[in-house]
């Protein structure tokens, strides 16, 4: 059968329409893949236009049955056993120890939302075997759920072929699968009862809820790249009703809740960090400690304020206000935070730290200025110094992704790489948009000879200037050197990746 034309009105029509039903958003770069798979369904249930089609999906009896059969061509499905494996470390050595502890004979619940096949459920139930044998110390129950019923299918089956199990260490392998029809692998029974698979859409309102009232761990990875801010937002804000305090929410490690959602807390479990519902608290709120979903920055952030006037320059006497006008209000004095900044503008660095440390006395649990007195002694050769900064200004507040970006800049001033990597990695997860931290890991890689890396690195820092649209200049500051200035303007920051690139590309093999 011939192609079928797709009318654009139309397309926005059924593009409204999934999100409305799965909240499932189509990105308008998304629209070829989602005009093919229509093309498949046009084709396979006889359609001659995408009008009487959109009106069978809403109409029809069926209707509901081929929404389905769409959401399977235009999601991934692709899963793997314990993918991301430094989350699993965090779920096996520090979070199910201290979850199950004292706890009884209360049961815990998982919830793994956007199951897809299976092997994230499955993996959950391994850590929890690998743990504790074949008998948890409390009793445990896992909800797998998925919008997809094909996949459900799959996963309940169990059956994967062998090089889906890479990642399983062999020991479990031996002990909870089944070598069936040569290269595939079947998972226990006892491992399969742990776990209850059950369709759920998470666009809708009615979300489960365990027999104890909460979810004490959720996981929701890779699952929001489909939705648009809003559908996330209000998915956070249910996940946040229906689990537990001092429960765990586990997401993909390119999601971020930054600027999306901030009521979950960002805590450290080994390395890897993990959004967690904590017990409520009276927040102390302050203008430099507000979490960045409502951030903003205060405008001497890392800037210099205009200078007062030169006691040299001639005072001029102020006409005498009229009687009827209202009184204007006395400048407030500048504090100490201000004052060192204008210290630091006359490159004045000792007599600067020196009233910032004043301030920081007074204001100590403030992050900004613990960021700036960071880069002072970064500036200065100070590297441990300023590593302490920077951590405390972490502790204080660990979701200004800005931190993790000067610590790791001050780290790979110092030669520590490692570290460099890892801090620069943290703060992608914080805020994936960070562009300068993989404009610093193109450097790092490139450095190291690791020049595929770099260029991928890079790519993501082009990428995500070029379509977030943002600017740095506001967030960065002024204590850089010449090689790390790229950072600090978008445009500058773009025209420097594209030319490292294209120096490395001629280093690759099989280049000229």
């Amino acid at each position: 059968m011939a192609e079928l034309e797709i009318n654009p009105q139309d397309l926005d029509v059924i593009r409204e329409f999934i999100r409305e039903k799965t909240g499932i958003f189509i990105a308008p770069e998304k629209t070829p893949a989602l005009q093919n798979s229509l093309q498949i369904r046009l084709q396979t249930v006889e359609h001659s236009s995408l009008g009487k089609y959109l009106n069978f999906i809403k109409y029809h009896p069926d209707g509901h049955n081929e929404l389905k059969e769409i959401i399977k061509l235009i999601t991934i499905t692709k899963s793997d056993f314990f993918r991301n494996p430094p989350q699993f470390e965090a779920l096996e050595k520090w979070i199910l120890p201290e979850l199950m502890k004292n706890r009884e004979n209360q049961e815990l619940a998982i919830w793994s939302a956007g199951c897809s096949t299976g092997e994230e459920p499955y993996s959950i139930a391994l850590s929890l075997l690998k743990n504790s044998g074949s008998n948890p110390p409390v009793p445990v129950q896992i909800l797998a759920t998925d919008i997809n019923q094909e996949v459900l299918n799959q996963a309940q089956e169990g059956v994967y072929p062998q090089r889906r199990l890479a990642n399983i260490p062999q020991s479990l392998i031996q002990r909870y699968f089944q070598q069936i029809n040569g290269d595939k692998f079947k998972i226990s029974d006892p491992v399969k009862k742990m776990i209850k698979f059950q369709f759920h859409n998470l666009a809708s309102s009615e979300f489960p809820i365990p027999a104890q009232g909460s979810w004490d761990i959720i996981f929701c990875r890779n699952v929001s790249i489909y939705f648009n801010l809003n559908t996330t937002r209000n998915l956070m804000e249910k996940f946040y009703e229906v689990i537990a305090e001092g429960g765990y929410l586990f997401i993909g490690h390119s999601e971020s809740l930054f600027r999306v959602f901030d009521r979950f807390k960002l805590v450290e479990k080994g390395n890897v960090l993990i959004y967690r519902k904590q017990k409520p608290s009276a927040p102390k709120v302050t203008e430099e400690s507000r979490s960045p979903a409502a951030l903003s920055f205060p405008p001497e952030y890392f800037r210099f304020p205009e200078p007062l006037p030169s006691p040299s320059e001639p005072f001029h006497q102020p006409p005498e206000p009229s009687k009827t006008a209202p009184s204007v209000p006395d400048t407030p004095p500048l504090n100490f935070y201000q004052l060192s900044l204008l210290e630091f503008a006359e490159l004045n660095y000792q007599q600067g730290l020196s009233l910032l440390n004043n301030y920081i006395q007074e204001n100590p649990q403030k992050p900004i200025p613990y960021l700036t007195r960071g880069n002072i002694q970064t500036e200065l050769g100070q590297f441990e110094e300023a590593i302490k900064s920077y951590q405390t200004a972490i502790e204080l507040d660990p979701l200004i992704s800005e931190s993790y970006l000067l610590l790791g800049i001050a780290l790979r001033k110092k030669g520590d790489l490692d570290n460099a990597i890892n801090f620069f990695k943290r703060g992608l997860f914080v805020n994936e948009t960070l562009a300068p931290a993989s404009f610093m890991l193109g450097l790092i890689y490139r450095d190291l000879g690791n020049y595929k890396q770099a260029i991928r690195e890079l790519s993501y820092a082009i990428w995500s200037v070029e379509r977030y649209d943002n600017d740095y200049p506001q967030f960065i500051g002024s204590y850089w050197c010449p090689d790390d200035r790229p950072i600090l303007e978008k445009n500058l920051l773009i025209k420097t990746c594209r030319e490292i690139i294209r120096l490395l590309q001629k280093q690759l093999p099989g280049k000229d």
